[in-house]
């Protein structure tokens, strides 16, 4: 338990090194479920859950200055804020990208981040800080099982309080990548990086308004991050090359003409089948046959291993028209089922047991555009019912 805690703390390290994860530790404890529920096993692990994060509050409490938990406009602003372990220089470098949003007019901005935590983190923060008070800040995550999650009417309302300008400052997962289109969206960051070329391209379409600008935060000097970034762009870019110098006819969707290998044909009427459906149509023929509650008339297979190859001897019932039928050797024993029962199928037709529509003769096709128009209807009012 400590370790998945432990684990999930660590993500969101990179905001802060005392205040920012003083927020984060009491998020989380404001998500621990209930210790009274039912199950003792979920009870145990709640308890446990709550422990470990009250341990790592009064760790964090301990180690803070006195007047850091009610640190706002008194720490921001002094370039020595991030050395003095308040935020770390990531979340300092973006709260200066905010700075310079205050003389917009309008502000709709929106900022990744991989992590919902980060986003409720980040949000508590800047809240704290009348520096940023004439912004409204919210989030927006998926609608997944986390308990972070919003649920889909507080994600929906506020989605149309940032398109609306209510909501100036939006922190997302990737959930709002694509599927969002916001026409005056000025600025996009993203905070924590992308990590495939769709996604670069997806968060980079949603800066939709004229003169926006999209906004990469690397951290200096790491190698690490640039060369994940020159890949994507440079894979974007050779994605780009590809379908421009592709031939055009080489999307083009060619009809197959050629019928399939393993099938049997009607000339007559079209009908057809494969070696796949004959198992079914084989099992339908022998539930036409007369039975009674003693007998059930059903094929049956046997199989002979010649090597590594299989050969399946089918029977019919006594009453069928033949008994026995021998397949061609396979690979498989499925295949070598599938191969039998449509020699079986052929052979039936070929003697008059199925008729030109490949069914028992006992069983007719529809005769009419009437009929068919009766079974759909009958489907339609089945699919209502359960619907209902």
């Amino acid at each position: 338990m400590a370790h998945l805690i432990g684990s999930k703390l660590g993500l969101f390290w990179s905001i802060g090194t005392l205040y920012s994860k003083l927020w984060a530790v009491k998020i989380c404890l404001e998500n621990v479920p209930d210790d009274k529920d039912e199950n003792e096993i979920l009870r145990k692990s709640s308890r446990q859950h709550r422990y470990f994060l009250e341990e790592a509050l009064s760790i964090i409490q301990e180690s803070m200055p006195q007047d850091c938990e009610s640190f706002s406009d008194a720490g921001y602003g002094s370039s020595a804020t991030p050395s003095m372990g308040h935020i770390s220089s990531k979340l300092h470098a973006l709260l200066e990208i905010f700075k310079s949003l205050r003389k917009a007019k309008q502000v709709r901005c929106l900022i990744f981040v991989e992590r919902i935590i980060t986003a409720k983190v980040i949000e508590r923060v800047m809240k704290k800080m009348t520096w940023f008070s004439h912004f409204t800040i919210a989030y927006l995550t998926g609608t997944n099982t986390s308990v972070d999650a919003l649920t889909p009417k507080v994600q929906k309302e506020t989605l149309e309080s940032f398109l609306s300008g209510k909501v100036n400052l939006l922190f997302a997962t990737d959930v709002v990548e694509e599927g969002i289109d916001v026409p005056h969206c000025s600025s996009v960051i993203r905070f924590d990086l992308p990590k495939t070329v769709r996604s670069y391209v997806q968060s980079r379409g949603r800066a939709r308004q004229t003169e926006s600008q999209y906004i990469l935060m690397l951290e200096r000097g790491n190698k690490k991050q640039r060369e994940q970034m020159f890949d994507i762009i440079r894979s974007e870019y050779s994605m780009t090359d590809t379908a421009i110098k592709r031939d055009p006819d080489d999307c083009v969707v060619k009809p197959c003409l050629v019928k399939e290998t393993n099938a049997y044909y009607v000339e007559a009427t079209g009908a057809s089948v494969t070696a796949d459906s004959s198992v079914s149509l084989l099992t339908k023929y022998c539930e036409m046959l007369p039975g009674d509650k003693f007998f059930s008339p059903k094929p049956m297979f046997q199989y002979i291993l010649s090597g590594e190859l299989y050969q399946c001897i089918l029977t019919l019932p006594p009453n069928a028209t033949f008994q026995t039928i021998v397949g061609p050797e396979c690979r498989s024993a499925q295949l070598s089922r599938q191969l039998v029962c449509l020699d079986a199928c052929k052979k039936l037709h070929q003697i008059g047991a199925l008729n030109d529509h490949l069914l028992p003769f006992n069983e007719k096709p529809p005769q009419s555009d009437s009929d068919v128009q009766d079974r759909k209807l009958g489907a339609g009012k089945l699919e209502q019912a359960f619907n209902f």
